[in-house]
C-alpha cells in the first residue's frame, strides 16, 4: 500500500483513462442512488454475486472512465459522499487500472468473491470494499494479494481517513488463481467487522482519553487477546479493546486485570461475571496502578 497525493493520482488516472484502462468500482447494493441506468449498464461490467440474488441495478459494477472525465471533481465528490463512519456500507470501491478486457476482469473478480474456508465452506470475500481491502494488504502475503487481484494492475481507493491509497499487487510475477488462506488468515478476515466497530467506538471517546499510538493493528491485537482471555460477548470484547487502546496494549497482563479475568472462571452466571460488570468495580486508583505499569511492559 502506498499513499498517493491528489496530483499523483490525477496524473496517473488521466493517463489510464486516455488509454481506456481506468474503471470505477461501485457496489450499489446498499446505496440505490449509485445504481446505473439501464443504458449505462450496457457499457459497464456487472459482477454476479453467487451468494445473493440481485437485480442488475444492485450488482457490483466496473464502469469505464471516459478520457474527458473531470477526475478532480470526481475525487472531491467521492470524498464528500464517503461516510465518516467506519461501520456504514461503502459503495465506492475506488478505481482500478488494467490492460485486460473488461469481461475478463469482471469474470475474475466474480470468481474471487467466492472463497473456501479451511473448514470447506463457501464464504464471500468482499475485497472490493476499501475497509476490507485495506486490511487484506496486511493479512495476505504478496503472492496471495497478486492472485486475489489478478488482472488488476493497480487499485486506488480512499482509506478510512479518506486519503488516497494505491495497491500495485504484482512485483516480479503476476499470480493468478484461487487463494489458499490459512485458518489464521481467515480469523483475521472475520475480525474486520468487529475491528471497525471498535475503531468507531474509539473515535467517539473524548480527545483527552485517546492514546497517541492507537491504530488498527493495536485494536486487532486486542481482539485476539480478548478471545484468548475467554471473552465472547460483543459488548465485553468492545470494552476490553477500548481499555487496551486508552491504557496500553498489554494492560490485561497487569496483576489487577489477571485477578479480575480469573473471576470470570467461577461457576456463577455469566451475567454476574461479565467483563463489563467486573471492570465497573475498578476505581480510579486501580486504573492508576495499571497505567503505572505502562512503561514497564
Amino acid at each position: 500500500m502506498a499513499m498517493l497525493d491528489d496530483a499523483e493520482f490525477l496524473q496517473m488516472a488521466r493517463q489510464a483513462a486516455t488509454e481506456s484502462r481506468l474503471y470505477r468500482v461501485v457496489d450499489p447494493s446498499n446505496t440505490p442512488q449509485r445504481a446505473l441506468s439501464a443504458k449505462d449498464q450496457t457499457s459497464a461490467g456487472l459482477v454476479r454475486n453467487g451468494f445473493y440474488a440481485q437485480t442488475p441495478s444492485q450488482k457490483l459494477y466496473l464502469q469505464p472512465v471516459p478520457p474527458e472525465t473531470h477526475l478532480g471533481k470526481e475525487l472531491e465528490k467521492e470524498r464528500q459522499q464517503r461516510s465518516a463512519s467506519l461501520t456504514t456500507p461503502v459503495a465506492f470501491g475506488g478505481w482500478i487500472i488494467t490492460a485486460q478486457p473488461l469481461s475478463s476482469v469482471v469474470s475474475y473478480i466474480q470468481r474471487q468473491l467466492e472463497q473456501t474456508t479451511p473448514e470447506g465452506k463457501k464464504a464471500l470475500l468482499r475485497f472490493h470494499d476499501p475497509r476490507v481491502l485495506e486490511r487484506l494488504e496486511v493479512i495476505l502475503d504478496r503472492e496471495q494479494l497478486s492472485a486475489l487481484l489478478g488482472p488488476v494492475d493497480q487499485w486506488i481507493y480512499l482509506d478510512n481517513a479518506h486519503a488516497l491509497q494505491s495497491i500495485a499487487p504484482h512485483s516480479e510475477q503476476r499470480h493468478l488463481g484461487r487463494l489458499n488462506l490459512t485458518l489464521t488468515q481467515w480469523s483475521a478476515i472475520r475480525r474486520i467487522g468487529m475491528l471497525n466497530h471498535c475503531l468507531e467506538l474509539y473515535r467517539t471517546l473524548p480527545e483527552e482519553s485517546k492514546a497517541a499510538s492507537a491504530d488498527a493493528a493495536t485494536a486487532d491485537a486486542l481482539l485476539v487477546a480478548a478471545k484468548e482471555c475467554g471473552l465472547e460477548e460483543r459488548q465485553d470484547i468492545s470494552v476490553f479493546v477500548l481499555h487496551g487502546m486508552v491504557t496500553y496494549p498489554k494492560f490485561y497482563q497487569h496483576p489487577i486485570m489477571r485477578q479480575l479475568l480469573s473471576a470470570r472462571a467461577t461457576p456463577d452466571s455469566r451475567s454476574t461475571h461479565s467483563y463489563i460488570s467486573l471492570t465497573s468495580k475498578l476505581g480510579s486508583a486501580d486504573w492508576d496502578k495499571i497505567m503505572e505499569s505502562r512503561e514497564k511492559v
